[in-house]
């Protein structure tokens, strides 16, 4: 299931309090090309420049005809997990992101969502019940597919959870209060959910996220894998 931690559980029902944000489990084939989201450094925008350089466009139709086609494979840049956290005067990062998806009967958008989770400390691999806690955890949710060329800003939740207590002081956890997502590479299959563990290794998803925060800032690229434990069928 998508909760393996019933801390995390808790806690991020309470911030978004969707239906699927209550449990998790697999992926059809969907693309994500890139640009980058607009940052004012200039060295942030190179290196969104080479993540998408690196993320080749591969035409792979979608879910809908309407909208573009993203690369499915993605390489060297588009591969990087560059996300920094900026939030009450600390600065880090995160080890690992894994993604799962969640289905219509399960969203709250009626919609097949991308449902993601970058953490650092804890274990590696796919989060399951036995898995420690991290020391923190960012959740993004409410993604709606197909991916596309143009920035989400739109029912997006993004929420990071503090175990350690470094970055926040007394409630653990804080949520978004401005966010936008733009994909730059992804193979997505929501026809895999479900089906038997591993269901869709090759599984990927790139993408740049910046979410503003009443402590700071989360920014940067993420890039993760595919993982049955955090899809919702």
């Amino acid at each position: 299931m998508r909760c393996h931690l019933l801390m995390t559980c808790l806690l991020v029902a309470s911030c978004s309090g969707g239906p699927e944000d209550q449990a998790r489990d697999s992926g059809s084939t969907l693309t994500a090309d890139g640009g980058a989201i607009p940052d004012a450094s200039d060295s942030d925008a190179s290196a969104e420049d080479a993540a998408a350089t690196d993320a080749q466009p591969v035409d792979s139709g979608g879910m809908d005809a309407g909208v573009p086609a993203l690369p499915t494979e993605c390489t060297g840049a588009c591969r990087d997990l560059s996300l920094v956290i900026d939030l009450s005067g600390t600065q880090d990062s995160f080890q690992r992101a894994y993604y799962g998806l969640t289905s219509p009967a399960q969203s709250s958008s009626g919609l097949w969502e991308l449902h993601l989770e970058a953490t650092s400390g804890g274990a590696d691999g796919c989060p399951t019940e036995a898995s420690p806690s991290p020391d923190w955890t960012l959740v993004l949710a409410g993604v709606t597919l197909p991916l596309g060329l143009d920035p989400v800003m739109q029912g997006l939740s993004v929420s990071f959870l503090d175990f350690s207590g470094r970055f926040l002081s007394g409630t653990p956890i804080t949520r978004s209060t401005t966010r936008s997502v733009q994909a730059l590479a992804a193979n997505l299959c929501t026809e895999c959910v479900g089906m038997s563990a591993p269901a869709h290794p090759e599984g990927l998803v790139s993408l740049n996220l910046q979410a503003t925060f009443a402590e700071g800032s989360i920014a940067g690229q993420v890039f993760a894998t595919h993982c049955d434990s955090l899809d919702l069928p």
